[in-house]
C-alpha cells in the first residue's frame, strides 16, 4: 500500500506539474521536455539494472507504435490541461484502465472479475456525467468555451493511453516491464524531435523559466511513479498497489482547486468521484491478471 500511495502521489504531481507547465510554455514544449527527462531516467534504470534488448526485434515496430500513440495521449492530455479544468481532465484521462481491460478481454481472451466489471461500468458512468453540462467558477468561469475542448482532449488521451498501454502490457509478459517502455519512449522521442521543426508558440522569459522547471519536475515525478509502482508490485499484492495508485487524479484535482481556483459542481463533481471509485474497483478486481496489470499501470506514461 505504501508504494501504491507513493506512485499515486508521484503521478498526481506529474500531472499537476504538466498542467502548470503547459499553461506557461504550451502543451507541445511540455511534452518534449517531460519525455526527454523521463527517458533519461529510464535509460539510467536500464543501465543500472543490466537489462537486455534480446527478443525485441520481432515486435519492435509494435512497441514503437505504442510510443507514437502514447505521444498522442500526452499531447491530448497536456492540451486539455492547458485549456480545460485540470481536475476534470485528469480524472477523465485516467479512465484508460477500463479501455485496456476491455481490449484484454476482446483480444487476449482474458476474463474480468465481477468487481472489475462493476468498476468499468462505474468509470464509464462517471465519464458520461463528467462530460455533461455543469457550472464552474474561478479560472474556469473566465473561459467557459475551454471546458468542452478540455473534456474532449481528456477522452482522446484516455483512448491513446488505453491502446498504447495495452500493447505494452501484451509484450511486457515476454520482455519484462522496463524494456518495452524504454523502446516505446525512445521511438516517441524520435518522433518529437522530428516535430520540433514546426513553429512553437512564443513564451515570455518570465513564463519560460518556471514553465521549464514545471515540465522537468513532471518528467522526473512520472519516472518516480513507475519505479514506486513496480517496487510495490514486487513486494506486495499487485491489486492493492494498482487500486491505491489509481487515485492519482486526486492530486491534480486538489491542485487545480488551490493553485488555479477551479471548482466543480453538480454532475461534473459527481462524475469525477465515480471515475475515481470505478478505477479503484477496477484495480482491486484485477487480482490474478498480473501480466496485463504490469503493462497497463506502467502505462500510462508510455
Amino acid at each position: 500500500m505504501t508504494y501504491g500511495l507513493l506512485a499515486a502521489l508521484s503521478w498526481g504531481v506529474a500531472t499537476l506539474g504538466a498542467a502548470m507547465a503547459a499553461r506557461r510554455i504550451g502543451a507541445f514544449r511540455t511534452v518534449v521536455i517531460g519525455e526527454a527527462t523521463g527517458l533519461t531516467g529510464l535509460f539510467a534504470l536500464f543501465l543500472l539494472g543490466h537489462f537486455s534488448l534480446r527478443g525485441v526485434g520481432p515486435v519492435a515496430w509494435l512497441l514503437l507504435l505504442a510510443g507514437i500513440v502514447g505521444v498522442g495521449g500526452y499531447l491530448a492530455l497536456y492540451r486539455g490541461l492547458e485549456s480545460g479544468h485540470v481536475g476534470l481532465v485528469s480524472a477523465i484521462s485516467a479512465s484508460y484502465g477500463g479501455i485496456i481491460a476491455v481490449l484484454s478481454v476482446l483480444l487476449l481472451g482474458e476474463r474480468l472479475s465481477m468487481a472489475a466489471t462493476v468498476g468499468i461500468t462505474i468509470t464509464v458512468a462517471g465519464v458520461i456525467l463528467a462530460s455533461g453540462r455543469g457550472h464552474t467558477g474561478g479560472a474556469a468561469a473566465q473561459a467557459p468555451r475551454a471546458r468542452a475542448p478540455g473534456i474532449a482532449f481528456g477522452l482522446l488521451a484516455a483512448l491513446c493511453y488505453g491502446v498504447g498501454g495495452f500493447l505494452l502490457g501484451r509484450y511486457a509478459r515476454d520482455l519484462g516491464w522496463l524494456v518495452p517502455v524504454v523502446v516505446a519512449r525512445t521511438g516517441a522521442m524520435v518522433l518529437l524531435l522530428g516535430l520540433l521543426a514546426t513553429p512553437l508558440r512564443r513564451s515570455s522569459t518570465q513564463r519560460l523559466a518556471p514553465g521549464l522547471a514545471w515540465a522537468v519536475g513532471a518528467g522526473l515525478a512520472d519516472v518516480a511513479g513507475v519505479v514506486f509502482f513496480v517496487r510495490g508490485d514486487q513486494v506486495g499484492l499487485v491489486a492493492i498497489t494498482a487500486a491505491v495508485s489509481s487515485a492519482y487524479p486526486l492530486i491534480p484535482l486538489i491542485g487545480g482547486l488551490v493553485l488555479l481556483r477551479e471548482r466543480m459542481v453538480g454532475l461534473q463533481a459527481g462524475g469525477a468521484v465515480l471515475i475515481l471509485a470505478g478505477l479503484v474497483l477496477l484495480g482491486a478486481g484485477s487480482l490474478g491478471r498480473r501480466p496485463m496489470m504490469d503493462g497497463w499501470q506502467l502505462k500510462r506514461r508510455t
